[in-house]
């Protein structure tokens, strides 16, 4: 059976054009400072655009995948600029994937909880915990501070509903999110191989991303950015991360080779058409007990 996401390759981000002697020029653009500005090396970054991507793949190449210990399997989520090809699949924003008779989510003030993002686990089956209660995981936040966990709600829709939700039945909600649709790019993490990256990046700035990505991502093994939120019973089942849109010299989306003009106005949260900030650009865990049961914690 063919995939239902749209699947991105190492090949194909390679003909994107990015190379290392490109951006280290771009880097060096508005530098200010008295001295000169230390020479650019690839290394971690919060994954949103290709070229963040780009750069933690270089950062691996210098590193050394097989020195980095076991890997685990993910499917990291590049955001495009088009539409889903299917309603259902994983994407930021829009019209969720639910019953037009399932009433709306509220927040404990009455108000329209703002849609932000669905997971849809149809082709990533193989990367979490067997059983999961349906195929696409809908999040709402209730509002900005939402981002902690607390007043998250998660619903769970199946691939066939009998009368899906139109876009004129979405409320007016109090949040602006980007909308943009996830293409999977299948990778692996490497849990026990911060130490290695630490040392053959010296110790290079956000080293720390290299082994274990930021990203929004399917599967069991994410970059923490405090502690390790897992309780006993628990995996991790996806990663929400933080989302800049705009910005780079070139790709700040998939089928989207240039930025759009001026950066999309933000609304009184900080959250725009092309960024939304858990935090100062944290990430939202999900994580699944043995029964089922999903648990959201965020951290910055």
């Amino acid at each position: 059976m063919p995939p239902h996401h749209r699947f991105f390759t190492r090949s194909e981000l390679s003909n994107l054009g990015f190379t290392r002697e490109f951006v280290r020029e771009h880097d060096r653009i508005g530098w200010v400072g008295d001295s000169p500005k230390p020479p650019w090396r690839p290394s971690g970054t919060v994954i949103t655009s290709p070229i963040d991507l780009w750069e933690v793949e270089e950062a691996r190449d210098d590193v050394g995948r097989d020195t980095m210990g076991p890997a685990v399997p993910v499917h990291l989520f590049l955001w495009s600029a088009l539409p889903p090809a299917r309603p259902y699949l994983t994407k930021l924003g829009g019209v969720p994937w639910r019953p037009a008779a399932r009433p709306w989510p509220r927040s404990q003030r009455g108000e329209p909880c703002t849609f932000l993002a669905q997971f849809c686990f149809t082709d990533s089956r193989a990367l979490v915990r067997p059983g999961l209660p349906g195929d696409v995981l809908l999040v709402f936040f209730a509002d900005w501070n939402s981002w902690h966990g607390e007043t998250v709600h998660l619903e769970w829709s199946d691939l066939e509903i009998a009368e899906p939700l139109a876009a004129a039945e979405v409320p007016r909600q109090e949040l602006t999110v980007p909308q943009l649709s996830g293409v999977i790019y299948a990778t692996h993490d490497y849990p026990e191989g911060h130490r290695r990256a630490d040392q053959a990046l010296d110790a290079h700035a956000r080293s720390f991303l290299v082994a274990e990505t930021q990203a929004t991502k399917i599967g069991r093994t994410s970059f923490f950015a405090q502690d390790d939120p897992r309780r006993d019973g628990e995996e991790l089942l996806c990663t929400l991360s933080s989302v800049r849109a705009h910005g780079g010299p070139r790709w700040p989306l998939l089928d989207l080779e240039r930025p759009r003009g001026d950066p999309a106005p933000e609304d009184r949260n900080g959250w725009s058409a092309e960024k939304i900030a858990f935090g100062d650009g944290g990430a939202l865990y999900f994580l699944i007990d043995e029964r089922g049961e999903v648990r959201v914690t965020g951290q910055c």
